[in-house]
C-alpha cells in the first residue's frame, strides 16, 4: 500500500509537493514535570492529504508506521486533547493579500481520558492498544473542521502534523518500561506546501 504520493490538483493551479518523512527524536514529559525521559522514536508520521476542495484539502489522514524491527502498541489518537493522545493539523499562512484580515479561526475540544488508578488498570489499558508489526502503520482520518482548521483564504499554505502521546505520570511510565512497553513519544510530520489562488 502506498502511503503518500505527489498530487496535483487538477485544473487547480496547485501542486503539492509530498516530502520524505524523518524520524523524529523526541522527550515525552508527564505531569510530573520535575521529571522527564528521553526515547528515541520506533514511529514516523506521516501526513496524507485528502481530495482537493477549493484547492485545499478536505482532511487529512495522519499515519503512524513502525520503523522498528519489533512489534509496537500504541493507544488510537484522536483529534481531542487529552485521553489516549492527539493528533494536531498545524498551519503556517502567508496572505496572497496581507492587509486583509484572514478568514481562519480556532478551537478546539478535550477527550475524556483514562481514569487509571491501579497498575493493574495500566497495564490492561496498554494491552488494548493497537498493535503495530515492524513496518505496520495506523491510520487516523479527519476533516479539517474537525482539526479546527477553518483558513480559506488565497496564499501559502505549509501544513504539517503533530502527535502528542497520552500524558503518563511518572509512576506509570516507570510500570510501562518495565512490562517491556515503547512508550509512545512526541512526533512531528515534515510539511506540506499548497499554493492557493484558484
Amino acid at each position: 500500500m502506498r502511503l503518500a504520493r505527489p498530487l496535483v490538483g487538477a485544473g487547480t493551479g496547485i501542486l503539492l509537493i509530498w516530502l520524505a518523512v524523518l524520524p523524529v527524536r523526541a522527550q515525552h514529559v508527564g505531569p510530573d514535570s520535575a521529571q522527564s525521559f528521553t526515547s528515541k522514536s520506533t514511529l514516523q508520521l506521516r501526513l496524507v492529504p485528502g481530495k482537493l476542495q477549493n484547492g485545499l484539502p478536505e482532511e487529512f489522514t495522519f499515519v503512524f508506521v513502525n520503523i522498528s524491527d519489533h512489534e509496537l502498541r500504541m493507544p488510537r489518537p484522536s483529534q481531542c486533547s487529552g485521553g489516549a493522545g492527539t493528533v494536531l493539523l498545524r498551519l503556517q499562512f502567508k496572505p496572497a493579500k496581507p492587509l486583509r484580515v484572514p478568514s481562519g479561526g480556532g478551537g478546539g475540544c478535550v477527550g475524556s481520558g483514562h481514569a487509571i488508578v491501579t497498575p493493574a488498570e495500566l497495564l490492561q489499558w496498554a494491552k488494548s492498544w493497537n498493535r503495530l508489526k515492524s513496518g505496520g502503520s495506523l491510520a487516523v482520518s479527519y476533516s479539517r473542521r474537525d482539526l479546527f482548521n477553518f483558513q480559506e483564504d488565497d496564499g501559502s499554505y505549509e501544513f504539517w502534523g503533530e502527535y502528542v502521546p497520552p500524558q503518563l505520570t511518572t509512576e506509570h511510565i516507570e510500570l510501562l518500561r518495565r512490562a517491556d512497553f515503547d512508550l509512545p513519544v512526541p512526533l512531528a510530520s515534515t510539511h506540506l506546501h499548497l499554493n492557493r489562488p484558484q
